[in-house]
């Protein structure tokens, strides 16, 4: 196996290794051929979060992963399909110089059905009649407390708050209740969003199986998508986050497409049995 210690514009971890990324290059399934003539190659690859546990997708790790394939190969790929967990994710090389990147990801489109994310609440999602769509400023209580949240997957599941100022509130600790709360059967991801105009919106990360991290692919994709549902923002919009900015479109087909780079700054390998 080997590994490439990568920063990306933002970064995948936080402030220590939030995860590794296992890439097989080129996996010989027969599912998908692409054409030489279509300048296209494919990657799988598999998350491990800190605490072991492995995680479905990794939107800045997608990145790594075209980075890393790009920069050991040394061709020129226009296109490339990383498939994870979650499915395929097709990755466009826009600008590269030496060893940083910058890419586009097409990063599939935002899950609402309940039983997908997965969350299962303790009351009924629905009123009688009425019909399935996103879930909005949900109640979820948290001890003595009750928070709303908007709550769809990415890949992998979220749960979205929006706050005033994040000094306010000591959201790490909020964060680390809802990652493990038991409306979500298989942990959740959770992002605060502070929305700062209709084009741009900060956020804050305490992810699954990682805690606090500077930036979050997936998290920044669902931040995009519950502030224009929950708060009336545009469906192209600037994400900043402690590790940098991030540029995510929610398209009129639903597809959400996100630009934002990657830089190689080390090469290793090791052995896993």
């Amino acid at each position: 196996r080997e590994a490439a210690a990568q920063r990306e514009g933002p970064g995948v971890g936080g402030e220590r290794a939030g995860r590794a990324s296992v890439v097989h290059r080129e996996p010989r399934d027969r599912g998908f051929r692409p054409r030489p003539s279509a300048r296209a190659a494919r990657v799988a690859i598999r998350i491990i979060n800190a605490d072991g546990s492995e995680a479905e997708i990794s939107g800045n790790g997608v990145r790594c992963a075209a980075a890393w394939f790009l920069d050991r190969h040394q061709r020129v790929a226009e296109t490339l399909f990383v498939l994870t967990k979650a499915g395929a994710r097709k990755v466009e090389l826009l600008e590269r110089g030496g060893r940083r990147f910058l890419f586009r990801t097409e990063m599939g489109k935002p899950i609402f059905a309940p039983e997908r994310i997965p969350f299962a609440p303790s009351r009924s999602l629905r009123r009688a009649g009425q019909a399935a769509g996103p879930i909005l400023d949900f109640a979820i209580p948290v001890g003595d407390e009750v928070v709303h949240a908007t709550v769809l997957s990415t890949g992998n599941p979220h749960c979205v708050l929006f706050v005033d100022d994040f000094e306010m509130i000591d959201w790490m600790a909020l964060g680390q209740e809802l990652e493990s709360h038991p409306f979500f059967p298989q942990r959740t991801n959770v992002e605060f969003v502070k929305v700062k105009s209709p084009t741009e919106i900060e956020v804050r990360f305490y992810e699954r199986g990682v805690g606090k991290t500077l930036s979050s692919g997936t998290g920044s994709c669902a931040a995009a998508v519950a502030s224009h549902l929950a708060r009336g923002t545009e469906r192209e919009v600037d994400v900043h986050t402690l590790g940098g900015v991030l540029q995510v479109r929610w398209r009129e087909d639903g597809m959400l497409a996100q630009v934002a780079g990657a830089e190689i700054l080390a090469n290793g390998r090791f052995f896993w049995r």
